[in-house]
């Protein structure tokens, strides 16, 4: 059961953290000195604050009593806090960072003579990013997704707080391997552990490979 909760949230924050990255990266590209420091300072918080520590502020944030929690209990007639939805927002949340990096350093290093040669011809920016810079990068892209959905995979500490740990809605991979060792299930401890494990490596492997074709 676990397993499929993980394979249900993380697809799906993974692909949020990606959509948001790529925004992120945009805006950064209009304006680098100034925008880039900003994002930059936001994307990585999920990297230096604890993720029990993160995972708090966004129960005071999100919580019920909480202007944003009350407006998505009105819209979706329930509470955001222990729902699945939580539950995704955090494996977003520590993708994000991962995601983000790796599509920006990959953009960053792109010749800028075809970003020359398309303003040359009249390419607006959005065009320029669209058709030159994300298509050079795919590599990068792949990469951060891959890196993004690992992380997600194994968060911990900010679902724990926000999204709780409740079996067929947020109990996931690495709540189900806390729950066993608690309960004194070793055997399924190990086997969630070993699954997680393998994922790491085969995922790692991937992203050697995609290094040697860069």
């Amino acid at each position: 059961m676990a397993l499929l909760i993980s394979l249900k949230i993380v697809p799906i924050a993974t692909f949020s953290a990606f959509l948001l990255s790529l925004l992120l990266a945009w805006i950064a590209s209009l304006k680098p000195k100034i925008n880039s420091i900003i994002i930059e300072l936001f994307v990585t918080i999920p990297l230096f604050i604890p993720p029990t520590v993160l995972g708090f502020y966004l129960m005071q944030l999100l919580g019920r009593k909480s202007i944003p929690g009350k407006l998505y209990s009105i819209l979706f007639g329930k509470a955001f806090i222990f729902s699945q939805t939580a539950a995704v927002t955090a494996a977003a949340l520590a993708g994000l960072p991962f995601i983000y990096k790796s599509i920006k350093t990959f953009l960053d290093s792109v010749d800028k003579t075809y970003i020359s040669a398309a303003e040359i011809t009249g390419a607006s920016k959005w065009q320029i990013f669209i058709y030159i810079l994300l298509p050079l990068s795919r590599n990068g892209i792949l990469g951060g997704l891959l890196l993004g959905f690992l992380r997600g995979l194994g968060e911990f500490g900010i679902t724990m707080m926000i999204a709780g740990n409740i079996k067929g809605v947020t109990k996931t991979i690495p709540l189900a391997i806390w729950d066993s060792v608690v309960s004194g299930n070793i055997e399924t401890a190990h086997y969630y552990s070993a699954l997680l494990a393998a994922l790491s490596i085969s995922i790692i492997i991937v992203l050697k490979l995609l290094e040697k074709n860069h």
